[in-house]
């Protein structure tokens, strides 16, 4: 495992295990997708530069936990869609949400900024 990733996380988030550790390519950039397990099973996963800095956070969330605003604009787009989970996604300030959802028996992901402005889907 890459020194400076593993520092950081264990700086960042005391007494998790690291339960996975895999180097990507992101835009020509190394990245550290670190999978962690806090204390009370809770899992996490990190993105992390070579260097240290954590890039994003992605924890799961409850589908009825999702910011109203999320909420809303995910059933006006999708409105036949089933949510099946969610993650919370924080970048430094930035916070989306990522849904996953099936629709007409296709599974996809679909990615809200807080405000409910629609970012992205997969």
């Amino acid at each position: 495992m890459h020194a400076p990733v593993i520092a950081s996380v264990n700086k960042a988030f005391p007494n998790v295990t690291i339960s996975a550790c895999k180097h990507e390519r992101d835009h020509g950039k190394d990245i550290f997708e670190v999978k962690l397990t806090k204390p009370g099973g809770d899992r996490l996963e990190v993105d992390v530069a070579a260097d240290g800095t954590i890039l994003q956070v992605e924890e799961p969330i409850a589908v009825d936990a999702l910011p109203n605003a999320v909420r809303k604009a995910f059933a006006a787009k999708y409105p036949r869609a089933k949510a099946t989970g969610a993650n919370k996604q924080t970048a430094g300030k930035d916070v989306r949400y990522e849904i996953a959802f099936v629709i007409d028996k296709a599974r996809k992901e679909a990615t809200f900024s807080a405000d409910g402005a629609f970012v992205e889907e997969e």
